[in-house]
């Protein structure tokens, strides 16, 4: 009835039904998984309702296992996400170098013009590469 009457009120109401209904549930030794949220966004989907809040893969984690599950879980994801930031670092460091050297090849180069469109380049690179927007 809800749905009829006031949609807006809707997602507010079905995100403190599952807010209740996780610790409600536990306390009868019935824990919530993952896998009902997901099959109740799938309900939700079929009505044409996509609750972000309900979609978090956090938030699915978290009512799966207990909490020492929850906190390896979480420590393995750091682990994979420091692993995937100083592999980019590398990335940008060979980069930096590759463009390095071809900077230094270029002041050798004795056509200017040459070097000079070769120069914009590796400008153009270098701002793609630190997300820098590059003007005239």
């Amino acid at each position: 009835m809800t749905l009829e009457r006031e949609p807006l009120v809707f997602e507010k109401l079905i995100l403190e039904i599952v807010g209740a209904g996780i610790p409600y549930c536990k306390k009868n030794g019935k824990p919530i998984r993952s896998a009902q949220i997901k099959t109740l966004n799938g309900y939700l989907l079929e009505l044409g309702f996509k609750f972000q809040a309900l979609w978090d893969k956090e938030f699915w984690s978290s009512v799966d296992g207990d909490s020492t599950t929850r906190a390896r879980n979480i420590v393995e994801t750091e682990l994979r996400s420091e692993e995937s930031k100083a592999s980019q670092v590398t990335i940008r460091e060979r980069k930096r170098e590759e463009l390095r050297d071809v900077f230094y090849e270029l002041c050798k180069d004795k056509n200017r013009q040459r070097a000079g469109l070769a120069l914009e380049r590796v400008l153009n690179e270098l701002f793609e590469m630190f997300q820098l927007s590059a003007r005239g």
